[in-house]
């Protein structure tokens, strides 16, 4: 059966045991722990976490690498990293005022 597809039954079996260990594995955190950030705090900020993608896109362009929400200093905030032109940037912006901490 498998064999039209070009597969074996072992090696069926095998990406199926794969599939069923990863789907049953514990989920584990992209958040860093030293870090954290409560759903509230995101919720109660004022600026979003795509706002602030957005701004800093505007303000300095490039691509982002990655966004997400961190504590600055205590308060909610948000790290962005963005490429441009071969250099890889860091930016924290302010959840409640928006506004960028570090450039």
């Amino acid at each position: 059966m498998f064999r039209q597809f070009g597969f074996s039954a072992a090696t069926a079996l095998g990406v199926l045991g794969v599939s069923a260990a990863l789907a049953f594995s514990p989920a584990v955190s992209a958040q860093p722990a030293a870090n954290p950030v409560t759903q509230i705090e995101v919720a109660a900020s004022s600026v979003s976490l795509q706002q602030a993608v957005a701004q800093v896109k505007k303000q300095y362009g490039g691509r982002v690498l990655k966004a997400e929400p961190v504590s600055i200093k205590g308060k909610a905030g948000y790290r962005i990293r963005m490429m441009n032109d071969g250099r890889i940037r860091e930016f924290l912006v302010d959840a409640s005022s928006g506004q960028l901490m570090s450039p």
